[in-house]
């Protein structure tokens, strides 16, 4: 904590984490993926 101090840096005030990014869903669980249109 202190060298983010002395490199005049902070810790995030709106979360930890950054979002992770998008991924492919491929194959058998394709229609999991978010904003799949369900088969009929």
């Amino acid at each position: 904590a202190e060298a983010l101090i002395a490199l005049g840096l902070s810790t995030s005030k709106r979360g930890a984490y950054a979002n992770p990014l998008a991924k492919p869903y491929r194959g058998i669980l394709k229609s999991f993926a978010p904003g799949a249109v369900a088969a009929e």
